[in-house]
C-alpha cells in the first residue's frame, strides 16, 4: 500500500503519508510507518520542482518487478476456479497487486477485481488462467 501511495503522490514527510493512510482507513503508528519506510528502502530525492519527496528505489520502478516483489511479500494463497484466479493477500495488498497487473496489460488477463485482501483475476480461458497461476507460483518459490 505504501509503495502505491509513494508512486502515485508526492509525499515529503511521514506525517503526509500517515494522513493518506488514515484517509484510506489504514491505522498505523509513526514507529511502524518509520520501520516500513526503512524496510521498503524508500529514498528521499528532489523532484522536478525542487521539493524533497519519497521515491521508490530504482529497482522497484519496473512494474513487473514490483508485481513479483509484492506477490512474494504478500501472497497467502492462490486458487484457480475455471478461468478465474483467486488470490488471498495480506490486508491492503490485493488492490496494489491488481493495479500492477492492470498496468502491465497482460495478454492473458481480461481484468481484475480487488478487495482489501482478496483479488480475482479474470483470464480469457481456463488455459490462460492455468498458465498465469504457474507463473505467479514461480514468483513465490
Amino acid at each position: 500500500m505504501i509503495q502505491r501511495i509513494i508512486s502515485q503522490n508526492r509525499i515529503s514527510t511521514q506525517e503526509e503519508l500517515l494522513e493518506i493512510l488514515c484517509k484510506q482507513s489504514i491505522k498505523t503508528t509513526q514507529a511502524t510507518l518509520s520501520r516500513d519506510i526503512r524496510e521498503l528502502n524508500l529514498l528521499k530525492k528532489r523532484d522536478d520542482d525542487g521539493r524533497v519527496v519519497y521515491v521508490l528505489p530504482h529497482f522497484l520502478q519496473n512494474s513487473e518487478y514490483k508485481l513479483q516483489k509484492i506477490v512474494q511479500d504478500s501472497l497467502q494463497s492462490i486458487e484457480q476456479v475455471q478461468f478465474l484466479l483467486i488470490l488471498r493477500t495480506h490486508l491492503g495488498d490485493a488492490n496494489v497487486i491488481a493495479a500492477f497487473i492492470d498496468e502491465l496489460s497482460l495478454n492473458k488477463v481480461a481484468g481484475t477485481l480487488a478487495g482489501a485482501n482478496t483479488l480475482m483475476i479474470v483470464a480469457y480461458s481456463v488455459e490462460d488462467a492455468s498458465e498465469l497461476k504457474k507463473k505467479i507460483e514461480k514468483w513465490i518459490v
